[in-house]
């Protein structure tokens, strides 16, 4: 299996330039998972290089609404950067929890600071109908792309 770059400088450098923007995270999870489903190729499934984080919901974004309870964002590998809004059911009279996606459009693995403008962008704006309700998968995690090991090794610390 040819090598594979560590993604947590990459995640943590979107984290920073998100932070910059004075955009709130918590909750920040880097790690691996296995790919659902059958594995393409014979052997031991490739991992999936994921992350997962929260922008608490606040009024100072136009995006959240009063039953909303934060946003979700998340990246992997295979689908890149999907925000996911979370939001109380039933005028928060209940445990249920209802979430709706929106994919950012960007490449896999794009600059971070273009993460976190689209990101800025999503909250700042009262109507996201300009982002995608779905992400399809771009890319499949056993697939060795060289250019997206070198996206993700820039970011390694020195």
């Amino acid at each position: 299996m040819p090598v594979r770059a560590e993604h947590a400088g990459y995640v943590k450098a979107v984290v920073r330039d998100l932070n910059s923007l004075g955009i709130r995270i918590d909750g920040l999870r880097i790690f691996t998972t296995v790919p659902a489903g059958p594995s393409p190729a014979p052997g031991e499934p490739v991992p999936v290089r994921a992350a997962s984080m929260f922008v608490p919901a606040s009024p100072r974004w136009p995006w959240f609404e009063p039953l909303d309870i934060f946003a979700g964002v998340q990246w992997d590998e295979e689908h890149g950067w999907i925000v996911e809004k979370v939001f109380e059911l039933f005028g928060g009279r209940g445990p249920d929890r209802g979430s709706r996606c929106y994919g950012l459009d960007l490449d896999v693995v794009p600059d971070p600071t273009e993460v976190a403008l689209h990101i800025e962008a999503l909250l700042t704006t009262s109507n996201a109908y300009r982002f995608n309700e779905s992400q399809p998968r771009c890319r499949r995690s056993a697939d060795h792309e060289p250019s997206l090991e070198r996206a993700l090794a820039a970011h390694l610390p020195a």
